[in-house]
């Protein structure tokens, strides 16, 4: 189902995080509950490290995943235990706020993993705000049911928030809830 879902997409390092960071404090400017969790780099001495994970409502925030020594892909190690944390965060927000922000949604959701799972698990009584890699873009949409909105990250806050605010009023701060659809997703009941 499209209904709720905004995808900011960019590539890797494209700004996408950031972006969501700027709209989200801004939907609490405007007294709007928004939760969920974002990747933000971390970087050494100017290098790339790894990736945090973020609480978007509480600000507490765990290490991801660091770089791996690895030629092959994955090149990144993945703290087992931050999947959890971030899924359970997200079906938190997904059940209690009217915007769920989720970050970053790339070739391993795309595969049926990674944030996938959380997010389709849980039906959602407001706004999705997506982090979604361009490259993963169209494989994440099909997956999902489709976007209600797309805005690149180059379109900036403004388009993202006039992406978000109408699904907001359509759903009249949405007391309903609609699970994600799209193939491969669970059943509802």
């Amino acid at each position: 189902m499209s209904g709720g879902l905004v995808a900011v997409w960019g590539a890797i390092g494209g700004g996408k995080t950031g972006l969501l960071l700027e709209v989200a404090a801004a939907l609490r400017d405007r007294g709007l509950a928004v939760g969920g969790v974002v990747q933000p780099r971390v970087f050494a001495e100017g290098a790339l490290v790894g990736y945090a994970l973020l609480d978007v409502g509480s600000g507490a925030r765990r290490p991801f995943a660091s770089r791996s020594d690895r030629q092959e892909r994955p090149r990144w190690d993945f703290d087992a235990g931050g999947w959890g944390w971030a899924a359970e965060r997200i079906r938190a927000s997904l059940a209690a706020d009217q915007v769920t922000v989720v970050d970053e949604l790339g070739l391993l959701e795309a595969r049926g993993a990674g944030h996938l799972p959380a997010l389709r698990a849980s039906p959602h009584r407001g706004a999705l705000l997506l982090g979604v890699r361009g490259d993963a873009r169209d494989a994440l949409g099909l997956l999902l049911g489709g976007f209600a909105a797309e805005v690149q990250v180059s379109e900036g806050a403004a388009r993202v928030l006039g992406a978000v605010l109408p699904l907001l009023g359509e759903r009249g701060g949405a007391h309903g809830t609609s699970p994600i659809s799209g193939p491969g997703a669970p059943a509802a009941g």
